[in-house]
Order: C-alpha cells, then sequence, then structure tokens
C-alpha cells in the first residue's frame, strides 16, 4: 500500500507491464487509458505496475509502481500475485491474463482473438499460452474488457459462458503528438514519394500480399518514383519477406525502416501518399486512426475490425487479393484529389475519439464491479 494512503480509499491495480517495451498498439492502448485515468476525477486510486517506474509519470490519481522481473511467466505467477497481497486492492486490471491466487475481483482486458483464429501467425510458445490462459482468465474475470464491436462478438461467441453484458467495448482514440506536421523525409532516408506500412513485421501483418501488391504497381508503372517504407519491429518470418522482395524484383524501392520511434511516427505518416494497413486480424487498428489523425490518407482491409476502425474514411480492399491491395494503394497513388477527400473525412473521424471518453468508460466499468463485489 502507498504511505500516507486512506483505507477507505479504494484502490485498482492495473497491468502496465508493456510500458516503455515498444509493444506498438497494445503500449498506445495501456498509456493512453492511464493517461485519460489522471486526467478525470475518480473515487479510487490507480496503481500501475510498470517494469521501470520512468515508463510512466505519476499524474492525478496514477501512480506507477515498480515490479521488475526477468521472465514474465514468473512476473505473473509468483510477483504479480505477491505486489496484490501487498496493495490488497478492491480490483485488478489484467492483460490478457490474469495471475494465480486472486485476492480481490479481476478484470480482464482481451483486445482480439487472434490466437484463436490466426494462431498459426504466432510464435508456438505464445500461441499455446494464449490458447490455455486466456479462456482460464475470461472464466474467472468479473468482467471482460474488449477495444471494438467485432472483437466483442467473437469474444461472446467463443466464450459461451460470458452473458451478452460481460463484455464492455472500450473506445479507443488517438495520442495528441498525432497531428498534421511539416513532413521531413530526410529523416528517415526517404527522397522521394513513399507509402509507408506500419506494424511489427509479421505474418499477421499480410506482408506478403502487400509486396506482391507493390510488385503488380511497380509493374504497371503507378508507383514510378515512390518506394514503400515498412516501419515495425522485425519480428517471426521477417527474413523471409526482405527474401520476397528480392524474389519480386522490388528490393530497391522497399525501405525496411525497423522500428521507429514513437516520437517520429506522426512525421512519418505526415510525408506519406497514404498508409497501406491490409492487415489480415486486427482487434482495432490503432495505425488507421493514427495515419487520419496525421493527415495520411488510408488503405486497410474490409475484414475483422478495420472498417469499424476505419469508421467511413478509408479505402477498403480484400486483404487475401493483391491486386485489390494494388487497385487501392494505386488509385491514392494517382488521384491527388483522392488523397484530399480522405485526409479531411479521416481528420473529421479522429475527431470524435477521445482518451478521456475511453477512461471514463473504462472507470464505469471499475465501479459496476466494485459495487457488485460490495454488496456481496
Amino acid at each position: 500500500m502507498i504511505p500516507g494512503m486512506a483505507r477507505s480509499e479504494p484502490t485498482v491495480t492495473f497491468d502496465a507491464d508493456v510500458l516503455g517495451r515498444r509493444r506498438g498498439g497494445e503500449e498506445t492502448m495501456v498509456r493512453g487509458l492511464l493517461h485519460g485515468l489522471a486526467s478525470i476525477e475518480l473515487p479510487f486510486r490507480v496503481l500501475a505496475y510498470v517494469r521501470d517506474v520512468a515508463a510512466l509519470e505519476p499524474r492525478g490519481q496514477v501512480t506507477p509502481v515498480a515490479l521488475p522481473v526477468g521472465s514474465n511467466y514468473a512476473r505473473v505467477a509468483v510477483a504479480l500475485p505477491r505486489q496484490l497481497r501487498r496493495d490488497r486492492p478492491a480490483l485488478h486490471h489484467g492483460n490478457y491474463v490474469l495471475p494465480p491466487r486472486l485476492p480481490c475481483p479481476a478484470v480482464v482486458t482481451i483486445s482480439d482473438c487472434s490466437w484463436a483464429h490466426l494462431g498459426e501467425s504466432m510464435p508456438v510458445a505464445d500461441r499455446l499460452a494464449f490458447q490455455r490462459f486466456v479462456p482460464w482468465s475470461a472464466k474467472r474475470a468479473a468482467h471482460v474488457l474488449t477495444i471494438s464491436e467485432h472483437a466483442r462478438r467473437e469474444l461472446l461467441e467463443l466464450f459461451p459462458f460470458l452473458p451478452e453484458d460481460g463484455v464492455t467495448v472500450l473506445p479507443l482514440a488517438v495520442d495528441p503528438r498525432f497531428a498534421p506536421v511539416p513532413p521531413d523525409p530526410g529523416r528517415f532516408g526517404l527522397d522521394g514519394p513513399y507509402v509507408v506500412c506500419l506494424g511489427a513485421v509479421q505474418p499477421r501483418k499480410n506482408f506478403g500480399r502487400l509486396l506482391e501488391a507493390w510488385a503488380t504497381l511497380r509493374a504497371r508503372g503507378t508507383a514510378d518514383g515512390a518506394v514503400l517504407a515498412i516501419a515495425g519491429r522485425h519480428k517471426q518470418d521477417a527474413p523471409a519477406f526482405a527474401a520476397a522482395a528480392d524474389r519480386l524484383g522490388i528490393a530497391d524501392t522497399v525501405r525496411w525502416l525497423g522500428y521507429v520511434d514513437d516520437a517520429d511516427v506522426p512525421v512519418l505518416l505526415a510525408g506519406a501518399r497514404c498508409l497501406a494497413f491490409p492487415s489480415l486480424y486486427e482487434g482495432f487498428g490503432l495505425p488507421v486512426v493514427e495515419a487520419m489523425a496525421s493527415g495520411c490518407p488510408v488503405v486497410t482491409s474490409d475484414t475483422t475490425s478495420l472498417p469499424e476502425a476505419a469508421g467511413g474514411a478509408a479505402v477498403l480492399v480484400d486483404p487475401l487479393a493483391p491486386t485489390a491491395i494494388a487497385d487501392g494503394i494505386g488509385r491514392l497513388l494517382a488521384d491527388a484529389a483522392e488523397r484530399a477527400r480522405l485526409r479531411e473525412l479521416g481528420l473529421a473521424r479522429v475527431a470524435t475519439l477521445s482518451w478521456t471518453h475511453a477512461a471514463e468508460v473504462l472507470a464505469g466499468a471499475y465501479e459496476r464491479v466494485i459495487a457488485a463485489t460490495a454488496t456481496r
């Protein structure tokens, strides 16, 4: 327990272990929710468990608490239950997996069900862990949180034991740093027009078909003088994608930027002709709305949650058809008026999103669980 904290004031603990670990959309979501909680009045304190307290500034009712453990399995199985016994929260908020021996009620965020529907795209150890522990955690949770209506429907289908009102959608938003800013392509070694793709380099992001689509555009002459800039951590199968670019004869027009620092992503987006994001599966698709907020038109998939994220402000394509992906990208490369139209639609779309609103929805879920527990 934090020294000086009144025992009558409930405590909520939040597993924020992803912060500071370059975990893409998952880290963005956790940081946004915690910043949102810090900006509103709360009837409880929030202790955010992080590996390093430097990863989160204490603000409002949100305080970072260091929980550094080398092994994530040891952290969940041993260190986290020990810390929970020490802090004695009224509620714990986990991410995908809840620890054993919970001393209090818990909610769990399950952002998507890719581990169930697209497990072959994950490392085997990760897939097996998710398939075993996510259902186990959902069954033990007092409430489940997710990030889109599509993900909510999948969870209710996958877990029949969940009641209709047992899953709440948190409406994600965009960090204020994403805004139309002056482009600076030289910062990334890009000296001409480019299409950008954001996302960890792994099979689920559909890089194989995106590269085929880029080869089609080059063959048509639509992408002459342009490059495809891919920004994201290299994960499984990354070397195979580089080899595919070689085999397709487009290696000289593909730039593998690796991980781009969060502060630089808005500049990268601002200079792009469009974002190409033909992912096979997303729980929401934060790069879509981040690009829109940066004034970058978007081409994305017409499946899973991506039409929901796009909100009618993007070109939607079949992610299984490289020709369709090529058509969508080519449309924006060739038509400045269409780029301008989608830019305005995208800015209007993201204006409806707010981390404060997301935090209010989250805080409401916390309060309902805490109240129900007190009643019992």
